[in-house]
């Protein structure tokens, strides 16, 4: 053991003393990944719903589309609605206008004539789609324009169909175009007719919006974590260049990761594109802060010893760098279990968020000490040694503002007084602060299942697509928003002929029959192109009655729309696409909704057992859409929730049994930072209900990585905590020296969990719900985890622990399970201090 720690001390000597090979290596380090660094931002994302497993349920039904279909599958959406609300009978038509009014355009004819041509010509323009061919869908289409108009006759859709994901970078400029000219080009706006309302919505814009927002809320809170940092920095160590060196330091190790993802995913493949970029970089700097802190503590206590700078820098190196390596893996075992999530953009994150903490370390233990000796002593500027720096007498202390007010040594004797009366109450400081934990963790049950899956959630009220989606709900109802499609897949059935399709118009009747229980509000199909509502239907036999003319034409004409419905709804990709057809499921719920996701599950096991009784052969059903797509979500982020925190709790567990070595510590310190996490959902909840109007539940990506990063990080701050303890137990002994530590390391143990909860507060100036939520949380559990677990709850336990105050169990639980027992006597407060 003492060649092993020989062979540290040499070797974190010669770290100190070669430091300019350091500052060397991570020059180079800089030049070559600032560049990757700068596009980590700007990577290409594709949607939320797109990072499902391949063997989800709404993916096979979308690769049974493809095979049987020979069109593009739908994947987002550009809504135009046009509307008029200052009119009771709402959009004007030709017929209203008589020869006496001139130049005046109904809505409907600005639609049709001015509207439709200006959209497809950007569609033409900025895509590969030729011209000529139609793009857009309004209310003139002879099969779905019917469907474009809404039932007071106020709004009319027109609705471009786009085979790109909702966030693909190629509807970027199409939606921008689109919005260019709905909303600035002044010769379109002049022939708008007066008192319409053009909005702009859909999935695309929505997506386009997300990312514009994020990129947006990205800066701001990149400029909130620098100025946190330094107010942080400034305010711990009272010295401009130490705060300078650390911000360099953390600043090194955030270009550093992000570079070196962009690098993998160039040169290996391996995808960083959905990690949250706000996320990776507030955690790495968080994590780089605490780690240069907690060495520069060591080094600063090595000066006062009377150490020579160099000599400090190994010491410290030699002290802090074993135990904070150890105490790194346990962050980085939550990013191993959440890298191995099935969930692609958890799996991202986790990598991303594993070489964060893997260069918040390396920077730590190189780059800082390199740092240090380039300014020594002089670092710790305006209190500096006046002569020979391993003279611990000849420091000097500058009284500053805050020292004018209140005494120098004022926190100490603060931490001095608590310890004291926790010595003297040990089990009521135990009591209160568990109970607390308790009733913040109820909350947490309470809406650990309240996710929301919306797409609008993270947006904010005054975006185009959030208006524009507003527009549209209160003209449509909201199931039209994202109708289910099902697939039917018959291999005995040929859907193109007449006693198929009978078939299915008595399977849409059975379904539309039970439309009240089943939450449905209509059914499309082959034999109800148009719906099975009263108005559906009426719109279908005014669309057969337009088909005037000779008989012949009137022939060729009804052949000609059956060829078209046949062509919606029934496969025409040989060998297979006769024998599959779809079923549109419009519910009465948004898509979105969590309910949605029960009526869907339970609309299909009725629809299969219709299925089953009406037509012959087996007959086997494919859904998908929004709402397949979000209960696939939601089962695989259920899975993934119980995978993080199984995984997470078993190797922190193990990792944790085996540097400390005492269960009775181990397992208990685990289930109250469990706790924490739970409560920080919670009260992020609760907040959020209290202060959003429209609140609808945490979204779903919160829940996930608020317990892997507290799960992993709060039990590295307990073990740090934990090992000065028993570094002063062996001088002290157990009750006292759990008291000293709780004196001379409580200060930098509450600025690490500061440093972390207020730069994860950072997250607060985003533009996305996502990002604000997971602040907040991951700032009040540090803030939990910071002055309840760590500060009262820990000490007071290890004080019962070790006093015998759980009774008779205390020796067998010291005996079996590994504590370190000692009887203690009372110590005396002012003995604290030695």
């Amino acid at each position: 053991m003492e060649e092993r720690r020989d062979g540290l001390l040499r070797l974190c000597r010669a770290m100190a003393n070669h430091w300019a090979l350091a500052l060397v290596v991570w020059g180079l380090v800089v030049l070559l990944l600032a560049a990757p660094a700068s596009r980590f931002d700007s990577l290409a994302t594709t949607g939320d719903l797109r990072f499902l497993p391949e063997n989800a349920a709404s993916r096979q039904a979308e690769r049974a589309f493809s095979k049987a279909f020979d069109k593009d599958l739908l994947r987002s959406l550009i809504v135009i609605c046009v509307r008029r609300t200052t009119r009771e009978a709402g959009l004007t038509s030709a017929e209203e206008f008589g020869d006496q009014v001139e130049n005046r355009k109904s809505d409907f004819d600005f639609i049709d004539d001015d509207l439709r041509p200006k959209l497809e010509e950007i569609v033409h323009r900025s895509t590969d789609v030729p011209a000529g061919q139609q793009t857009v869908t309004t209310f003139s289409d002879k099969l779905l324009g019917p469907l474009l108009n809404s039932e007071d006759g106020q709004a009319s859709l027109a609705v471009l169909e786009l085979p790109y994901d909702f966030r693909d970078p190629r509807n970027a400029q199409l939606v921008g175009d689109i919005e260019d000219l709905l909303y600035a080009d002044r010769n379109f706006r002049r022939i708008i007719p007066p008192g319409l309302e053009i909005t702009l919505s859909g999935t695309a814009p929505v997506g386009r919006d997300r990312d514009l927002a994020s990129q947006n809320g990205l800066f701001q809170i990149q400029l909130a974590l620098l100025l946190v940092s330094i107010a942080l920095l400034l305010g711990f160590f009272r010295a401009p260049l130490l705060a300078f060196v650390t911000l360099v330091t953390a600043a090194v190790s955030v270009v550093a990761t992000l570079g070196t993802a962009v690098c993998l995913q160039d040169w290996a493949g391996v995808n960083v594109a959905r990690a949250l970029p706000s996320l990776v970089q507030t955690v790495t700097v968080g994590l780089a802060l605490v780690c240069s802190v907690y060495l520069i503590a060591r080094y600063r206590n090595r000066l006062a010893s009377g150490d020579s700078c160099a000599e400090a820098t190994a010491q410290a190196l030699r002290g802090g760098g074993l135990a904070l390596l150890k105490a790194a893996s346990l962050p980085a075992a939550a990013c191993i279990v959440l890298s191995l999530t099935t969930h692609q953009r958890f799996a991202e994150t986790g990598q991303v968020l594993l070489l964060g903490l893997l260069f918040a370390v390396l920077t730590a233990v190189s780059l800082l000490p390199s740092l240090l000796r380039i300014f020594e002593a002089k670092i710790f500027w305006p209190r500096v040694p006046v002569d020979d720096p391993a003279i611990a007498n000849n420091w000097t202390s500058h009284s500053g503002l805050g020292e004018r007010f209140l005494p120098a040594d004022w926190t100490p004797r603060l931490r001095r007084r608590i310890a004291g009366l926790m010595s003297a109450r040990p089990g009521r400081f135990a009591s209160v602060s568990f109970v607390t934990l308790c009733v913040f963790s109820v909350l947490g049950l309470w809406n650990y299942s309240h996710l929301n899956y919306g797409l609008l959630a993270d947006l904010p009220s005054e975006s185009r697509s959030s208006t524009g989606s507003q527009a549209v709900r209160s003209h449509f109802p909201p199931g039209a928003l994202g109708p289910t499609t099902v697939l039917l897949v018959n291999e005995s059935q040929n859907f193109l002929r007449d006693p198929a399709i009978k078939l299915l118009q008595d399977v849409s009747d059975a379904m539309y029959a039970e439309r009240d229980r089943l939450g449905l509000r209509d059914v499309f199909s082959v034999a109800y192109p148009l719906g099975m509502t009263e108005a559906g239907r009426a719109k279908q036999q005014e669309l057969e009655a337009s088909l005037s003319g000779p008989p012949a034409l009137q022939a060729a004409r009804r052949a000609g729309m059956r060829a078209r419905v046949v062509k919606q709804y029934v496969g025409d990709q040989p060998p297979q696409g006769k024998h599959v057809t779809r079923i549109n499921l419009m519910f009465e719920r948004d898509p979105f909704d969590p309910d949605s996701i029960r009526l869907l599950n339970h609309n299909l096991r009725v629809l299969q057992a219709v299925v089953d009784d009406l037509i012959p052969g087996e007959t086997t059903l494919h859904a998908f859409g929004s709402t397949p797509a979000i209960r696939d979500m939601a089962q695989t982020i259920g899975r993934d929730q119980l995978w993080v925190l199984a995984g997470t709790l078993l190797l922190v567990l193990g990792l944790l049994s085996w540097y400390i070595r005492q269960s009775v510590v181990v397992m208990p310190l685990l289930g109250v930072h469990l706790l924490t996490a739970i409560a920080s959902l919670g009260i992020t909840a609760a907040t959020f209900w209290l202060f959003d109007g429209e609140f609808a539940g945490i979204d779903w990506k919160t829940r996930t990585l608020l317990f892997a990063v507290l799960l992993g990080v709060s039990p590295a701050l307990s073990f740090l905590l934990l090992e000065r303890t028993r570094r002063e137990q062996q001088t002290a002994g157990p009750v006292r020296g759990v008291l000293k530590a709780l004196v001379k390391h409580g200060g930098d143990d509450v600025g690490a969990g500061l440093i972390l909860a207020i730069t994860s507060a950072a997250l607060l100036f985003g533009s996305l719900t996502t990002l604000r939520q997971l602040g907040f949380g991951l700032a009040f559990g540090m803030l939990i985890d910071t002055f309840l677990v760590r500060m009262v709850l820990l000490p007071s336990y290890l004080i019962l622990l070790e006093r015998e105050l759980f009774g008779r169990y205390s020796p067998w639980l010291a005996q079996r399970l590994g504590a370190s027992y000692w009887k203690a006597q009372a110590d005396s407060v002012e003995k604290l201090s030695a």
